[in-house]
């Protein structure tokens, strides 16, 4: 049976990290957690995931507080996007605007380098996306894991991101426009998912320019035991 917590709308956050960014938390309830439960969530698009870095969001590209929910305790934890509705824009004073899949901002790529111990992100195809990080305790540490490549990433139906590791969120569906929601597994350690964007000058290069982005996500999503 599927036991939903009263779902709660999670404050832009981080919570490992509480000590490196002086951010509040959305707990998780406590305890072992056997059935799945849901939440949702709104991320701002100036959200800053690299915020939850060594450094907190000054040093590393500055914009606002991401997203932040602490995991509860379950087996071997999946998570499923279940819903990511909302348009969010980079530039221009908020002329222009895309979906959580992303759009053709600045040439449409991006290359975004790591910082602050979690990593950057490449996708040939798109910018601005939602994206998400797994960390745990003691929380990141330089230089970080590989960056990944996204630019096919919602082909696949499931996704293992490494602790630290940017991954491509989007609308949660495989491929666009599908049915089938990708499972996004959690790692080892993780404690706190951290949503929100990769953003920089052109898309390219350490993070930064987040202060002029416009629009916000609404995020639904459930997290399941694997037996």
């Amino acid at each position: 049976m599927r036991h939903h917590h009263a779902v709660k709308t999670v404050i832009s956050c981080v919570a490992v990290v509480c000590s490196l960014l002086s951010l509040n938390v959305a707990h998780a309830a406590g305890g072992y957690v056997k059935n799945a439960v849901s939440y949702e969530m709104p991320v701002n698009a100036a959200g800053n995931v690299f915020a939850a870095g060594v450094g907190g969001l000054t040093a590393n590209g500055g914009g606002h507080k991401p997203t932040v929910l602490e995991l509860p305790t379950m087996r071997n934890p999946f998570i499923v996007f279940t819903s990511v509705l909302g348009t969010v824009s980079c530039c221009g004073g908020g002329s222009m605007f895309n979906g959580p899949e992303g759009g053709t901002f600045a040439g449409g790529s991006t290359d975004i380098t790591s910082s602050g111990g979690i990593s950057g992100v490449i996708d040939h195809n798109r910018t601005m996306f939602l994206v998400g990080v797994f960390v745990g305790s003691p929380g990141p540490k330089a230089p970080g894991p590989e960056r990944l490549d996204v630019t096919y990433a919602s082909s696949k139906e499931d996704v293992y991101p490494k602790l630290d590791q940017t991954f491509y969120i989007g609308n949660g569906k495989v491929l666009k426009g599908g049915q089938n929601r990708q499972r996004i597994h959690v790692p080892v350690g993780a404690s706190h998912l951290v949503l929100g964007f990769a953003d920089s000058n052109g898309f390219h290069g350490a993070p930064s320019e987040y202060d002029d982005n416009k629009g916000e996500l609404h995020v639904k999503l459930t997290i399941a035991p694997k037996y």
